[in-house]
């Protein structure tokens, strides 16, 4: 979004645009853009990374709802289906912590950009790097918490899969007796689970302020630095 502000639009649809001419108190430009552009760059993979641990548990989830229902074949469907979300999430929780060093980097580097700039388009970026920061603290309490609930999840995953080979061969005569079965083999750690579900909702929630906030703080730096574009 600002590096479309910065450079045009034309350029951020994938088109060549012409530079655009700058005031000379508005120097070094080229700077500041490179440094809006990291932080863009940098900042979406933190979000991709939060939603495909949510999705990842999500998935998870839904296979135990099947699996408590004693219905092998359905459940075994569901798991499926998720698995590739369960693999996303168990990659996005090992690659958040560089993702955020990158992403903080980029916002040190913006306030360093942004010294040029003057009044309300230096407050307008100073707030950027303020809520982007915030943003940053808020996820990576996320990441903790999600890093630590997710061993419960993982052996979630795993009984699951030990419980659907057994109902599809299957060991059980009607779903009521697998059902029965399942709610043996996962009862002793439900309750961690439990656990866990409730402090990765906790910290879901807490994530989303913070996120929305930096949004909008994008939206408005973007109207503040329109200006410093001179009409091509």
């Amino acid at each position: 979004m600002l590096a479309c502000v910065l450079f045009g639009v034309a350029g951020c649809a994938g088109q060549p645009a012409a530079a655009p001419a700058v005031a000379p108190s508005t120097l070094p430009m080229e700077a500041l853009g490179a440094a809006v552009s990291q932080v863009s760059a940098t900042r979406s993979p933190v979000l991709a990374a939060v939603d495909g641990v949510q999705q990842g548990a999500a998935a998870v989830d839904a296979t135990d709802r099947i699996c408590v229902t004693g219905q092998g074949v359905a459940a075994r469907t569901t798991q499926q289906s998720g698995a590739a979300a369960t693999l996303r999430a168990r990659a996005a929780l090992t690659n958040l912590p560089r993702l955020l060093a990158s992403y903080q980097a980029a916002l040190a580097e913006l306030s360093i950009a942004s010294r040029p700039l003057e009044g309300t388009a230096r407050l307008a970026v100073m707030a950027v790097v303020r809520d982007g920061r915030a943003e940053a603290t808020s996820v990576a309490t996320f990441g903790a918490v999600a890093a630590q609930a997710w061993t419960r999840y993982d052996a979630l995953d795993a009984d699951t899969a030990t419980w659907i080979t057994r109902a599809v061969t299957p060991w059980y005569r009607d779903d009521g007796e697998a059902a029965a079965a399942y709610a043996v083999l996962v009862g002793g750690s439900r309750a961690g689970l439990e656990q866990a579900r409730q402090a990765l909702g906790t910290a879901s929630s807490a994530v989303r302020e913070p996120v929305a906030a930096q949004a909008s703080t994008l939206r408005r730096a973007d109207a503040a630095l329109a200006s410093l574009r001179s009409p091509s």
